[in-house]
């Protein structure tokens, strides 16, 4: 598998390129009013209105910061509409790897209300590697998308 490789609150997370449609550099986000700190805002694709997620937040981490490596990783959501997009805001996203997909092992849950980590590998620097699962990414993040709206 091909995976874009980012730091999260001082993990290292690969999420699958099948499932990117498109990295873009961290631009400023139209503010959106939802009781989530990490929905961050709508970010202007083609001109259709994408919900941005700030990543690391989302996984109980700090707020991600405008850093030179900070990305928007546009991901199709692939349980519902194909065509619906949702940005993941990351700090560090650095690189592409190779994961060989016989060398993924079975996690420890990070969390014990939610996991999107099942499985783990070494990265290319050797450092543990948690493979994002989006499926349960996008089941949990849907409900709250689809009642933000724009701020006043």
């Amino acid at each position: 598998m091909l995976a874009l490789l980012m730091t999260l609150g001082g993990h290292r997370y690969g999420i699958g390129a099948d499932d990117i449609v498109e990295v873009i550099p961290y631009v400023p986000l139209q503010k959106v009013r939802s009781e989530k700190a990490w929905l961050v805002g709508n970010l202007d694709y083609h001109g259709k209105p994408v919900p941005a997620v700030d990543l690391a937040m989302f996984l109980g981490a700090r707020q991600s910061s405008s850093t030179l490596s900070t990305r928007i990783v546009l991901i199709r959501n692939g349980t519902c509409d194909a065509s619906t997009l949702i940005g993941l805001v990351a700090d560090e996203v650095t690189e592409v790897a190779r994961i060989d997909d016989k060398q993924l092992l079975n996690a420890i849950p990070t969390s014990k209300d939610k996991s999107y980590d099942d499985e783990v590998t070494l990265s290319p620097q050797g450092d543990v590697l948690r493979v994002l699962r989006l499926p349960r990414l996008f089941r949990d993040l849907a409900p709250a998308l689809k009642l933000a709206g724009p701020s006043v």
